[in-house]
C-alpha cells in the first residue's frame, strides 16, 4: 500500500533480486521509488503497465516490500487517469 503505513519502515536495498526474476525485464527496484513518488509519468515512461504482476519480485525481495500490490495499485491509478 502507498498511502498506508504497512511496510513504511522498510526501504529497498537495490540488491537487484527483483530485477533478476521479472519474466518481463522490468526494474521493479526502480518502479517502486517511482511508486513511492507517485510519478506517473515516469511509472508510464517505465513501462508498469506491462508488469505481469506474476509477484516474483515480492517473493524474492530480501526487504519484504509488497512490490505486486504497489504496482497493482498503480496500474489501478494510471487507468483510471487515462
Amino acid at each position: 500500500m502507498i498511502d498506508g503505513n504497512r511496510n513504511s519502515d522498510k526501504i529497498c536495498l537495490n540488491c537487484l533480486a527483483c530485477v533478476e526474476v521479472c519474466p518481463e525485464k522490468l526494474l521493479p527496484n526502480y518502479l517502486y521509488a517511482m511508486a513511492r513518488k507517485k510519478a506517473i509519468d515516469q511509472l508510464v515512461d517505465s513501462c508498469l503497465m506491462e508488469c505481469s504482476e506474476c509477484g516474483n519480485c515480492s517473493r524474492i525481495c530480501t526487504s519484504e516490500l509488497p512490490l505486486k500490490e504497489v504496482f497493482q495499485e498503480m496500474k489501478a491509478l494510471i487507468a483510471d487517469l487515462s
